[in-house]
């Protein structure tokens, strides 16, 4: 019957506006579904490490033990030393720098000359232990030291003869072991960052702990303390670091007890 025909302002709005009612009574019954659980989160330190500041490349610098001597003529008998090891090294060739050669001298406390030999130099190996062979008879014995003393005595060619000079002993600190030309190798998927050891943001934006590893002569690793950081990230690094080889500090090239820090962090 015609009393029964719906408007056609009212047919209209059917067709417009009924699906995008149905669409909206849909997304709400979406939201009220409970979120699917993603399962629980990581545990801290299960993520990737990333050490932070490198230490696999060897760092030597001058002792800051001051030496007690300060002429040569306190530490050496010259009596033509200075002749004898100049006709060892080779004369410079056109612009090249002087042969020279840095033998490293240790006393004990006592005086006593502990050990002499070849550090530092630019010439052939065998020609720099021939000049620290030749200088170790001519070291002095010292009266009683108030310490171990570390110096070396810088023999530089002449014209004629050599130049002696005393200077500083050298210490090394410890680094990781690696194969050239690349980075060292961790456990459990370490990895190594070029990141600033001491960037603010890196600190404050993910899980860190440095560690202060105390070594052997040896480099064997016997204990390692949280010196900054979440502690309970130790064992995590302690992991990582099992089977790496970390070189020991050197003092005038003999291996001695020492520390280094390593700065490690867990990425977000």
């Amino acid at each position: 019957p015609a009393r029964w025909r719906l408007p056609d302002e009212i047919t209209i709005l059917s067709v417009v506006k009924i699906p995008p009612l149905f669409f909206l009574v849909g997304m709400t019954a979406a939201c009220a579904l409970p979120p699917v659980d993603p399962g629980p989160a990581p545990s801290a330190g299960e993520g990737p490490l990333e050490l932070l500041q490198p230490h696999w490349d060897q760092v030597c610098m001058d002792d800051r033990t001051p030496i007690p001597f300060l002429r040569v003529d306190e530490v050496i008998e010259d009596q033509g030393l200075a002749a004898a090891v100049n006709a060892l090294l080779p004369p410079p060739v056109g612009d090249e720098a002087p042969a020279q050669v840095d033998v490293a001298i240790t006393y004990a406390r006592t005086g006593e000359v502990r050990t002499v030999h070849a550090a530092g130099h630019n010439v052939e190996p065998h020609m720099a232990e021939a000049v620290a062979a030749r200088v170790a008879p001519r070291v002095r014995a010292q009266e009683r030291l108030l310490a171990p003393t570390f110096l070396r005595l810088r023999v530089t060619r002449g014209e004629t003869e050599a130049a002696l000079r005393l200077l500083r002993g050298w210490r090394c600190l410890p680094h990781i072991s690696h194969d050239p030309g690349e980075p060292p190798r961790f456990l459990e998927g370490a990895r190594v960052s070029s990141a600033g050891m001491y960037g603010r943001t890196i600190l404050s934006t993910s899980l860190h702990v440095q560690v202060l590893l105390h070594l052997a002569r040896t480099g064997e690793v016997v204990a390692i303390e949280a010196t900054l950081g979440d502690e309970t990230l130790v064992p995590r690094v302690r992991r990582a670091i099992a089977e790496t080889v970390i070189n020991p500090g050197l003092l005038n090239g003999e291996p001695v007890e020492s520390t280094v820090h390593l700065l490690f962090r867990f990425p977000d």
